[in-house]
């Protein structure tokens, strides 16, 4: 396995991914999960800026030639109003189902974490799904806390 920066060549594998990723979320959580119809192109325009940003990184996960899995990260300042710090954000990781147990996931993770210490970060977040128990425990068995509660209700 292998784990580097993503190229163009990579971005449809990138883009399959993905929605893999919403499709397991929306099969866990159907009132909110849900692509729009040209979801998987604005996914693109998203992560395609990552490849030459210097504030976000694209990583790639190749086996055996094929990527099988991505992790998408920003790097940002905290809140004005609090203590200055970098804030790393994990705002996408996925493993496609098939390879999942075999450390890509942990490799990925600890590729993001490299490039956010080099871009000078204090600190990780991210967001997992309540409804993903094995998203949860992925996380909590690399050392992450859940510090906040996020809610949601419809308007209508």
């Amino acid at each position: 396995m292998v784990v580097r920066q993503a190229t163009p060549e990579d971005l449809q594998a990138v883009g399959d991914l993905w929605e893999l990723l919403i499709e397991q979320h929306r099969q866990l959580e159907p009132r909110f999960w849900e692509s729009a119809p040209d979801g998987r192109e604005k996914c693109l325009e998203f992560v395609t800026a990552s490849l030459d940003a210097d504030d976000r990184v694209l990583l790639v996960a190749e086996v055996e030639g094929r990527v099988v899995g991505f992790a998408h990260s920003m790097v940002a300042d905290g809140p004005p109003p609090m203590r200055p710090r970098r804030i790393g954000h994990i705002t996408d990781l996925v493993v496609h189902a098939g390879c999942r147990r075999r450390g890509i996931g942990r490799a990925l993770v600890g590729g993001v974490r490299q490039w956010l210490a080099e871009k000078g970060a204090d600190e990780t977040r991210l967001s997992a799904a309540v409804a993903n128990p094995d998203a949860v425990a992925f996380w909590r068995a690399l050392g992450y806390e859940p510090i906040t509660y996020g809610f949601w209700q419809p308007l209508c």
